[in-house]
């Protein structure tokens, strides 16, 4: 990869990032007039895989009033886009390789599920200080942030720190029962 063409992938999966990592950017699925609010959001970045965030928001319509819970899951096929970019000599702009390949899937959550699973997040203890695991540039990065009157925001490469090991396992179990539903 030139360098023009290694610049324009660092700035294609910076964008894809900031569109998984923020799932009411494009205000898909929800009605006009209603308003949103997001929860908590995990994410995984393999190195070389489809990178996928999954969000709980809470919507309220605008017209009747009634309120949704749902996860949001948002994946980037990072291999879809490597092979449209790499497969073109010159990338111009406004090309469609330039364009993150974003997939959106919502599905509705339990509620009483939902907050007995949150609780159990919220009563864990994490160590936030004490060891440090290696700098690491390669391998999957991972993430989980809540949002309200206490904001949280995690960032892990690969197993992660141990002191944050309850918050890790809830995350991959979490992620599942996303998935499952």
């Amino acid at each position: 990869m030139d360098h023009s063409k290694g610049a324009q992938w660092r700035t294609l999966h910076a964008e894809a990032l900031k569109a998984i990592l923020d799932p009411l950017r494009f205000g898909y699925g929800l009605p006009s007039g209603s308003s949103a609010r997001v929860l908590m959001s995990t994410w995984i970045e393999p190195a070389f895989q489809e990178a996928t965030s999954w969000s709980v928001v809470r919507s309220r319509s605008g017209k009747t009033g009634d309120d949704r819970l749902f996860v949001r899951r948002i994946s980037w096929d990072r291999e879809c886009n490597a092979k449209l970019f790499e497969n073109q000599t010159v990338v111009l702009p406004g090309d469609p390789a330039l364009a993150p390949k974003i997939r959106f899937e919502d599905a509705d959550l339990p509620g009483t599920e939902w907050d007995a699973r949150y609780r159990t997040l919220l009563d864990s203890s994490i160590q936030t200080l004490g060891s440090v695991p290696p700098i690491s540039i390669d391998g999957t990065g991972f993430g989980l942030e809540l949002f309200g009157p206490v904001a949280v925001r995690l960032c892990w490469r690969n197993s992660g720190p141990e002191g944050w090991r309850s918050a890790i396992d809830w995350v991959g179990e979490t992620r599942e029962w996303f998935d499952s539903l």
